[in-house]
């Protein structure tokens, strides 16, 4: 009987048929999860339900190269805790890794990222460093990211850069709707011995290098696409004036709301004072929205008024941070549930550290004079003491992490 069972499954694997229960014990990747309870309203089936979203991505046949990646699945374990006192709820520094990992969760919800190895970006989605994954809590198309990270878990690499390549999982930016697996791939998250990578492209000569930055041939696109690993500058700074007025033009209609984020972020790198003043009217217009596109848009909207500052000396700009930021607080706004305000209120902070105000010789706030400003009062900030390392560090560096040198070098920010 046992040998009549074995060869039936391996005649309906022959046919392309392959039950549940086999398919989920072959392929499934366990994770311990955990969480800070302030990272806001996680339960054990919300984790599941984003567990299976994600595997749905890869069970899935998106597009003509994509494979049903059936022999897998995403589970949460017993020892998984949610609301764990002991963890930290946002990275901001090496040692807030070195602090979760000792945990032992395998994947770790958080409310921000602001360093994933040598990457440092007030804006990185989901990281895998440490052994461990981390990933922000509150982004949309969460099961996007989560099976992005668990592929560099499992080996993976990004996948090459190329509009053909844009429906992988592996890709550097997560496209909605276009996300799956080649075979190697699907070998790597199932555990089979012998997967190989993507064959290296034939030599090229020098008339036929690829250039350093892929151009956006869709503006849409690049616009829905969820930027995990942070801002992709050097495609940014590579956009038309007529690529610039599209992500203006998602601002000032307030939709499509899913192309919100990345449109704030792309405007801190490339818009000029005049765009300050919409960025203040976007966010008190998405006042009380409760979308995750809109929050994530929120809570970006200070981190781009203070690099728009930094290279403009905005005034606009340097007054809404320092009074939203230090004086009247949040009184102003009325925030959806989805909104951490204190992720809001740290970022606050970090727009006012690119706005170089805390450097210069003007009575502005020092590091010491923002610390206590920020955690006394009705602004209560709760951020630890590397949080502020980390604020004086991008304050005093007058750079905003590599980024504001390399616009002043490319664009001056008077034009686009």
């Amino acid at each position: 009987m046992r040998n009549m069972s074995i060869a039936l499954s391996v005649l309906l694997a022959g046919l392309g048929i392959v039950s549940a229960t086999c398919s989920l014990q072959a392929g499934t990747l366990k994770a311990k999860v955990g969480a800070s309870p302030d990272v806001g309203n996680w339960t054990e089936a919300k984790v599941d339900k984003v567990f299976g979203d994600a595997t749905a991505q890869l069970n899935n046949k998106e597009v003509t190269q994509d494979i049903h990646c059936i022999n897998m699945a995403f589970k949460r374990v017993a020892g998984s805790n949610l609301s764990d006192a002991d963890m930290p709820s946002e990275i901001t520094t090496k040692k807030d890794y070195q602090k979760a990992a000792k945990h032992g969760y395998k994947m770790n919800f958080v409310n921000a990222i602001r360093v994933c190895g040598s990457i440092e970006d007030p804006d990185i989605r989901g990281c895998r460093t440490h052994g461990r994954m981390f990933i922000v809590s509150s982004i949309p198309r969460l099961y996007n990211t989560v099976a992005h990270e668990w592929g560099h878990f499992v080996g993976l690499s990004h996948t090459p850069v190329a509009t053909t390549n844009k429906w992988r999982i592996m890709y550097r930016w997560a496209y909605p709707e276009r996300v799956g697996v080649k075979k190697f791939e699907c070998k790597r998250y199932t555990g089979t011995v012998g997967a190989e990578a993507d064959t290296p492209p034939p030599s090229k000569g020098p008339e036929e290098e690829e250039p350093s930055v892929t151009p956006v041939d869709d503006m849409r696109d690049f616009l829905l696409a969820l930027w995990i690993h942070g801002t992709p500058v050097d495609e940014i700074m590579a956009l038309t004036p007529e690529q610039i007025a599209v992500a203006r033009d998602v601002i000032e209609k307030i939709e499509p709301v899913d192309m919100l984020p990345n449109a704030v972020s792309l405007m801190g790198l490339r818009g000029t004072s005049e765009d300050v003043e919409p960025l203040i009217n976007l966010m008190q217009k998405l006042a009380g929205n409760k979308t995750a596109s809109a929050n994530t848009a929120i809570v970006a909207i200070p981190l781009a008024i203070g690099r728009i500052t930094g290279r403009t000396e905005s005034s606009r700009g340097l007054q809404f941070l320092r009074n939203t930021a230090i004086r009247s607080g949040l009184e102003d706004f009325t925030f959806g549930s989805g909104v951490s305000d204190e992720l809001l209120r740290q970022n606050l902070i970090i727009g006012l550290a690119y706005t170089r105000a805390l450097t210069r010789a003007q009575g502005n706030y020092n590091i010491n004079m923002l610390e206590n400003a920020a955690t006394t009062g009705a602004f209560n900030l709760k951020a630890g003491s590397g949080f502020f390392e980390y604020v004086d560090r991008l304050g005093k560096s007058v750079r905003d992490l590599g980024v504001i040198e390399q616009i002043k070098r490319g664009n001056s920010g008077s034009a686009n």
